[in-house]
């Protein structure tokens, strides 16, 4: 593998990396929002997944030229690499965090519908199937 070649992988690398970035910055918004549809969750985490793969299969064929990585453009590359890297477990993290509070948000909704429906049919359906019998509302 010359130089060149190598410096081509790192910088696809790199441009994928940052492809990722963005897509996890878009995941984060996503969340954030008001969105009860998953499908545009589901649309982002397919890029991501394939963008994953492609970042796997540049790892592999960046281990074949280990003879160039001492060089200055290579050092460059590597250091944005790992930039981008830290960029997007950062960013990973707040994903996380905030479907985990979006998760517990719409357990809290749930919860409180599943006692309101509760009260509904326990208290409020005996009342009225009281008064459907004939009981005066004047007691």
């Amino acid at each position: 593998m010359t130089q060149e070649e190598y410096l081509k992988i790192l910088n696809k690398k790199l441009n994928t990396l940052e492809k990722i970035a963005d897509n996890t910055e878009r995941q984060v918004r996503f969340l954030q929002n008001d969105h009860r549809s998953l499908l545009g969750l589901m649309r982002l985490l397919q890029v991501r997944d394939q963008l994953l793969k492609l970042v796997v299969s540049l790892t592999n064929k960046e281990e074949s030229g280990q003879e160039w990585k001492d060089c200055v453009a290579a050092q460059e590359s590597e250091k944005s690499i790992r930039r981008y890297q830290k960029k997007i477990i950062e960013l990973q993290a707040k994903a996380i965090q905030v479907a985990t509070e979006k998760k517990n948000s719409i357990a809290e909704q749930m919860s409180g519908n599943r006692v309101t429906r509760n009260i509904r049919n326990v208290y409020i359906g005996r009342w009225y199937q009281g008064l459907s019998r004939g009981f005066s509302r004047e007691v």
